[in-house]
């Protein structure tokens, strides 16, 4: 179950992913603005995600279960979005 949600996540980051590089050479304010916004709100939904399974994973396995759960899912994520950041510019990067 758990796995099925975070995988619709990804699929919808590598969507914004996608969105951001079609759109990188002639981002304008609203384009630029409408990618955080999108991008800051997934994050919020993955923490949520997150955080309902860490509730479900500590009634049924107890607190260190849970929370390694949860240390493992953080590395993951931030092993997979430092990966991304080192492959994409920055915004105005390529501007210079």
């Amino acid at each position: 179950e758990y796995e099925t949600q975070r995988k619709e996540l990804g699929k919808k980051r590598i969507s914004l992913l996608e969105r951001y590089v079609a759109n990188y050479a002639t981002m304008d304010d609203a384009t630029t603005d409408g990618i955080i916004r999108d991008m800051t709100a997934l994050g919020a939904k993955t923490d949520k995600l997150i955080a309902t399974y860490y509730g479900k994973m500590k009634k049924a396995s107890g607190v260190k279960a849970a929370a390694q759960f949860v240390q493992i899912e953080a590395y993951l994520l931030s092993a997979v979005r430092a990966s991304i950041m080192e492959s994409i510019p920055f915004i105005g990067e390529l501007d210079k």
